[in-house]
């Protein structure tokens, strides 16, 4: 069993070996300037001196930090919605005032698990006022919330240092800040998972927080429906503690957290259905499209116009034939030469972790539009900031590269395990559907606490004076 849990190590090391090796290729091919790679260590360096300072209530400081420069980057940047994130304000605003006639939007047609996030803007419109700001600033204090929990998380599963590490990085990563004014349910949906997360590594043996732990990831996942990720994981972890008879989680506490997220989960799609919010509940109407772009080599896994117009998908009904002809796609996808397989699987990862962080959603009024101040374009100004940002993360997954293959041959204990089931699926589930640089929001909170981890182990070696 124990081999068996090697795999998972083997595969984090080989999976984050090929995103590090991928980023820098890219930083070379695109001749990214690399002195920026003096400001990033300059900036590492403070945020590590600022790790080891005393403070007190390190927690409330990351919270109040993240809060308020998150504040200021919405006051700064007035982003319009747009988009997927456009058609779910206008659903919301017609739910406040008591219109449900959005269910029958195309969007939501084909898919009705966004029904939810589309509700709770209603509802914040309804008693608030149909205000965008409102709406962003309630995001930004998600984002804080995480933030505080992803500092939380690593001081539990590791230690305060890692903690701190993990919480600074989530702090200042440049793509949260992109998204801060982007309605989008990442992040209300990240912050629930990551509460339930909480529970779980917080909880020892109280199956009452496992009760919560369930509780919360059902939420999440009527919001963005990934809660099977983190079922899987917790599901995965049961089993291996059960055959090396540790405490961190057994059969029962799964049991219980399982039977929690479906008794919450089914009660708001029943829920759905019985206030006349939607017609289907949150299922997806339309299961095979994410792995009919996901297999698409032209677009490497990219969302696909050709065959959304090739299948019609914007004038026919979701009925049978169009579901057969998407399997019928996908079976032709799946079955190309072990090659191009891999070829496409290599470019899914490039897109999906090593390309530049979008601001599309971010700045849709500015990129492009030949926007000067004091005679220097935005243009020019985004793309200093995506490849200071682009050394920024490749260092990041360097910290986390580090710590895993230092960490392999180490009796793990406790909930490392944990973030390595769920970081895999995650990963893994995405070689085979559609992919998107945004995608890998919600799970950059564990990414942070890898690399706080392995920024650890190398603080500790540089100590005694080991650096190999």
């Amino acid at each position: 069993m124990k081999r068996l849990q090697k795999i998972f190590d083997v595969y984090m090391i080989l999976f984050f070996g090929l995103v590090f090796v991928i980023n820098i290729y890219f930083i070379y091919v695109e001749k990214l300037n690399i002195l920026y790679i003096i400001p990033v260590c300059v900036l590492f360096f403070i945020l590590y001196l600022i790790i080891r300072l005393r403070i007190p209530y390190f927690g409330l400081f990351l919270f109040i930090f993240s809060l308020v420069t998150k504040i200021a980057m919405i006051i700064i940047v007035r982003t319009p919605p747009i988009s997927d994130f456009e058609v779910m304000l206008r659903a919301a605003r017609l739910f406040a005032i008591g219109d449900y006639s959005f269910k029958e939007f195309q969007y939501f047609s084909f898919f009705p698990y966004q029904t939810i996030f589309a509700v709770y803007q209603g509802l914040i419109i309804k008693t608030f006022g149909d205000s965008v700001f409102l709406l962003k600033i309630i995001n930004c204090f998600f984002i804080a919330v995480t933030n505080y929990l992803v500092y939380r998380i690593g001081k539990i599963i590791f230690n305060e240092f890692v903690g701190r590490v993990a919480g600074v990085l989530h702090a200042v990563y440049i793509p949260i800040f992109f998204m801060a004014p982007v309605l989008t349910n990442q992040h209300i949906a990240t912050l629930f998972y990551y509460i339930g997360l909480y529970c779980i590594v917080k909880c020892q043996n109280s199956y009452k927080k496992w009760i919560l732990a369930g509780l919360f990831i059902a939420i999440g996942n009527s919001l963005r429906p990934i809660g099977i990720v983190f079922i899987l994981a917790i599901f995965i972890m049961s089993i291996f503690s059960y055959y090396r008879q540790t405490k961190e989680i057994n059969l029962k506490h799964f049991g219980v957290c399982l039977i929690s997220y479906l008794i919450i989960f089914y009660s708001i799609w029943s829920l759905s259905i019985v206030t006349g919010v939607t017609d289907n509940g949150l299922k997806n109407n339309n299961p095979y499209w994410k792995f009919v772009t996901g297999l698409n080599e032209k677009t490497s896994g990219r969302f696909s116009e050709e065959d959304a117009k090739t299948l019609m998908l914007y004038d026919v009904p979701i009925d049978e034939e169009l579901l057969s002809k998407e399997k019928e796609l996908i079976k032709e996808r799946i079955l190309i030469s072990p090659t191009r397989m891999l070829s496409l699987m290599v470019k899914k990862v490039r897109y999906m972790w090593g390309d530049f962080e979008l601001g599309v959603f971010t700045f849709p009024h500015l990129i492009g539009k030949d926007i000067r101040k004091a005679g220097i374009s935005f243009d020019y100004i985004y793309r200093q900031v995506q490849e200071f940002e682009k050394i920024f993360y490749t260092l990041i997954i360097g910290f986390v590269l580090y710590g895993l293959i230092r960490y392999y041959r180490a009796d793990k204990t406790g909930y490392v395990y944990l973030l390595y089931y769920a970081l895999t699926i995650y990963t893994g589930v995405h070689f085979l559907i559609e992919i998107s640089f945004r995608y890998k929001y919600v799970v950059m909170p564990m990414v942070f606490i890898l690399a706080g981890n392995g920024v650890f182990i190398m603080a500790d070696r540089i100590k005694s004076k080991k650096m190999i």
